[in-house]
């Protein structure tokens, strides 16, 4: 019965390792895409910390905060660059740059055009310090030239906003104003 066992593994074994071989196929990319030709892309944490993270692209050159105040920056100037703000109905004014809690951000895509960026646990707060029961997830579709941004609200009591706003350097700042209350699910 062992024999028979062994013998069976064995046979598995040479099945295996008989497979179609790819044979470097991505070597043939190199030769229409050389990596000295492509255009800078790059996301990383700034030091073993991990309170920031840098967005180093061909056309901009970001630093997140994941630490109060939680936005992003130009790098160079330091002038803030994307950050969340939301109205409730008292008229109160939350942003992401007045919270206080810890944020993170995993990598979740990486290539040489393309880095999809998920930055978590953004809270809101107002400048009184009153926070709201939200936690976002921002995504963020990092390009060569451009970043999409994309956030997700959970709410962890029932909250009602007046307006969600994405406050950006862009061609256009957007406040959105929802249909129904925020509510948690």
């Amino acid at each position: 019965m062992r024999s028979f066992i062994y013998s069976a593994v064995i046979f598995l074994i040479l099945i295996a390792g008989c497979g179609p071989k790819t044979d470097r196929a991505w070597l043939e990319d190199f030769k229409y895409q050389p990596v000295s030709m492509r255009p800078s892309l790059e996301v990383n944490h700034t030091d073993s910390s991990r309170t920031a993270f840098h967005i180093i692209a061909e056309e901009y050159d970001l630093t997140g905060q994941l630490v109060k105040p939680h936005l992003l920056k130009n790098s160079e100037s330091g002038n803030p660059w994307l950050w969340m703000e939301m109205e409730d109905t008292e008229g109160n004014i939350y942003s992401t740059q007045l919270s206080e809690g810890d944020s993170r951000i995993n990598l979740f895509r990486r290539g040489p055009y393309f880095c999809e960026v998920h930055w978590f646990d953004l809270g809101l707060a107002t400048e009184e310090g009153k926070v709201a029961p939200l936690r976002g997830d921002l995504a963020l579709y990092c390009y060569p030239e451009k970043v999409l941004a994309e956030i997700v609200w959970h709410a962890t009591e029932d909250f009602t906003g007046n307006g969600v706003g994405l406050r950006a350097i862009c061609r256009e700042n957007k406040t959105v104003i929802p249909d129904t209350p925020v509510q948690r699910n």
